[in-house]
């Protein structure tokens, strides 16, 4: 999966930031899907709010940088009403990785599939 992303200047506080400054530059971001992608970056966290390339050229256009999601497997649970449940985040995603083959070379994506409705997937072994 290949995204058009924009990087959270700090963990976890940078969040909302990076996710203004990408549907900023969308022309039309109502109806797209929005991935956070964090992983590991020696002892700290990296985190991109990330939206599908719609083509080839979009990211060009938009001055935004790309970054591709490897395939594979994923464990995969779903939040509701996440937007009044966001400190509850990390626990899942710990839990989820402790609980699963966790694959560590691949980041944790977060979907956000509606304003309600959050799926949060770690990566699994294959």
């Amino acid at each position: 999966m290949r995204l058009l992303v924009d990087k959270a200047e700090t963990f976890p506080e940078g969040i909302p930031g990076a996710f203004q400054r990408l549907e900023a530059r969308l022309p039309a971001p109502r109806g797209r899907k929005l991935y956070g992608v964090a992983r590991a970056a020696g002892c700290a966290m990296e985190y991109h709010a990330g939206v599908v390339a719609e083509d080839d050229g979009e990211g060009a256009r938009l001055g935004l940088p790309e970054m591709t999601i490897p395939a594979g497997p994923y464990a995969r649970t779903t939040l509701m009403q996440w937007e009044e449940r966001k400190a509850e985040i990390p626990a899942i995603v710990d839990f989820m990785i402790e609980s699963v083959d966790h694959d560590p070379s691949r980041p944790v994506l977060e979907l956000y599939s509606t304003s309600f409705e959050l799926q949060v997937l770690v990566p699994v072994g294959g």
